[in-house]
């Protein structure tokens, strides 16, 4: 493999760039090297990784692992050594890997929502798998600890507010390495404005986290094509885990 320097030797020259095209509000990678912008200048990520073993990652270098967002669950002090260690070795401790369920909430928000006034089903086409939410109901003290856990929804005025408990602890919160206990409790709020819906979701684990994880609100908008329809998603058949020798951070 060649040098990373002779990499970079070939992208384009960023002064040149930015007298012809505006990047205004764009954080953007180049091809074998993903980039940090600041203020336009450019640095290679993969140079400054090459001391990743001698000291950690700085906080410029981490955010473009990890994505702009800046709303992370904030662990307890003692779990976040745990929250590292499966961060770097995502690809094998992720669970959705292994073609375990991805569990809520990080299944995100369903494909199709059908209901009634006494149940709501989200319907998903990943993994051809649903939800049925009773309305109306209390939790169901009888049913065991699931992926899903246990969810009942209420109308609060225009909002259908949805409660989720009775979780198992063998699902993330979402990569990289955002694990939760079995006392994970999530509430979503879904309000429906002409085409669209506001949702919004409030993750609570008083084991492993501070305080609450509130979601940054998302606007989902109405599939108005006539011609939107589910898919069957091929059954998960892991084919690659167990060659793959690098480790991925989230």
């Amino acid at each position: 493999m060649k040098d990373f320097q002779d990499i970079d030797a070939h992208l384009e020259d960023w002064s040149a760039l930015r007298s012809t095209v505006d990047f205004s509000g764009i954080l953007i990678g180049n091809g074998a090297s993903r980039a940090i912008w600041e203020d336009f200048a450019y640095d290679s990520l993969f140079e400054n990784a090459r001391t990743v073993e001698e000291k950690p990652l700085s906080q410029s270098e981490l955010s473009v692992f990890d994505g702009s967002d800046p709303n992370k669950p904030i662990y307890k002090p003692e779990f976040w050594e745990r929250v590292q260690a499966l961060d770097i070795n995502g690809n094998h401790e992720d669970p959705t890997f292994r073609c375990g369920p991805a569990g809520v909430p990080r299944m995100g928000f369903p494909n199709k929502i059908v209901m009634n006034p006494s149940e709501v089903v989200f319907l998903y086409d990943a993994g051809n798998t649903f939800r049925w939410i009773p309305i109306n109901k209390p939790h169901n003290a009888e049913r065991d600890a699931s992926y899903k856990g246990d969810s009942v929804a209420k109308w609060e005025g225009d909002t259908l507010v949805i409660d989720t408990t009775n979780f198992n602890d063998q699902t993330w919160l979402g990569w990289p390495g955002y694990f939760h206990s079995d006392e994970l409790h999530v509430v979503e709020k879904l309000t429906r404005t002409g085409s669209s819906i506001h949702y919004e979701v409030i993750v609570e684990d008083p084991k492993v986290l501070q305080k609450p994880w509130v979601w940054t609100p998302r606007m989902i908008r109405l599939n108005t094509d006539v011609n939107a329809a589910f898919w069957e998603d091929p059954p998960c058949d892991d084919q690659d885990l167990e060659h793959i020798v690098t480790k991925e951070r989230g």
